[in-house]
């Protein structure tokens, strides 16, 4: 027969021994609870501290570049965008002038953030117009152009079209451009000979012209001129040979060939279109940017109401109307609020400090 088992009675705790284990209890949660928040206090200290000097800046430089400084209509550019391009600009004026045939040493132009600016802004509004001045470029010659610009001279011409897109790729990321600035870049260039084309057919096979003879002097010249031209001998053209600061007008004795309104400037052509043959005209302020405190002083030889235009007058009054073209869009656009430029020193000191500590590592494009 079985045993039975003895049935085992626990004796219940005392209430001494009961505080002892509750105050045990707590005191291992306390020390628990203090753990946990060390812990999380330390990474607290290591997140703030990467958010502080990574993330923090990282993100407000992000939010720096990608912040939009110009605005034509409705496309909108950031700094970054304004960086790239300047960059561009500058590495391609810089092959240019590491590749010219010229035994002397050329030097390349360097472009700032303000002509960067003026070269997108140009570029927009003139892919913007294009399409109601009835001009375009196809795909077709986009692609040749690009293929021009980036493939070396002994490519092969069947070269096969992910050989391109390898030479493509690498010259984009050797000069830190994207495909849609440099497509952009590289279609302001094709549309501008054809705007010019376009404006060169716009102008009128003849116009009211004066033939004209003339210097470009100093201000502080003036005096000493005019009294030349007065009280001696001395011929315009002698003195003009002498004194003019304007090569053309300096070898020419003066000629200024036959002249229609709108290419010199409009002070000019206010004075000399109203003066009567031989008849020496007050100083003139010089708008041709070639000097920056010259004046000019002329004299008509003949006029001609209605004279046939040659072909080297159309092509200048064609050169100006192409420039005269972009300042009048832009200063249109400016002056509705259509065109906004908010450049200013403070993003230009911020940009250059930017490119100084992330220059372009260049990688070759083969």
């Amino acid at each position: 027969m079985a045993k039975k088992k003895k049935t085992v009675v626990k004796r219940a705790p005392t209430a001494g021994e009961l505080a002892k284990w509750q105050k045990q209890k707590r005191r291992n949660r306390l020390v628990f609870i203090f753990g946990v928040l060390v812990i999380v206090a330390v990474l607290a200290l290591i997140g703030y501290g990467y958010y502080d000097s990574v993330y923090q800046p990282d993100h407000a430089e992000a939010n720096k570049l990608h912040k939009t400084v110009v605005k034509v209509n409705d496309k909108k550019f950031s700094l970054e965008y304004i960086i790239d391009v300047m960059r561009f600009l500058n590495q391609q004026e810089a092959n240019k002038a590491a590749s010219s045939s010229s035994n002397s040493a050329v030097t390349a132009k360097t472009y700032t953030l303000d002509e960067a600016v003026q070269v997108i802004e140009y570029d927009e509004l003139l892919q913007q117009a294009a399409p109601g001045l009835g001009i375009s470029i196809s795909e077709d010659d986009l692609q040749a152009k690009l293929k021009s610009i980036i493939l070396p001279t002994d490519a092969p011409e069947d070269l096969a079209e992910d050989q391109f897109l390898k030479y493509y790729n690498a010259v984009l990321k050797a000069q830190n451009i994207s495909d849609k600035e440099f497509r952009a870049l590289v279609t302001g260039d094709l549309l501008r000979p054809k705007l010019q084309d376009y404006l060169k057919a716009q102008v009128p096979k003849s116009a009211e012209q004066v033939h004209a003879q003339g210097m470009l002097v100093d201000k502080s010249m003036v005096t000493n001129v005019a009294d030349r031209l007065v009280f001696t001998v001395d011929s315009l053209a002698q003195v003009a040979q002498e004194t003019s600061l304007q090569s053309n007008s300096q070898t020419s004795g003066g000629d200024l060939g036959w002249l229609i309104k709108g290419v010199v400037g409009t002070k000019f052509d206010d004075v000399v279109f109203n003066l009567e043959p031989g008849v020496l005209s007050q100083p003139i302020d010089d708008e041709t940017g070639q000097t920056t405190n010259g004046v000019w002083l002329v004299s008509v030889l003949e006029k001609a109401s209605d004279k046939a235009l040659d072909d080297s007058q159309v092509t200048s009054f064609a050169t100006v109307a192409y420039s005269k073209w972009f300042k009048q869009q832009l200063q249109e656009g400016l002056d509705s609020k259509k065109v906004v430029n908010k450049l200013d020193d403070s993003i230009r000191t911020w940009a250059t400090e930017y490119m100084a500590k992330h220059p372009i590592t260049q990688t070759s494009s083969s």
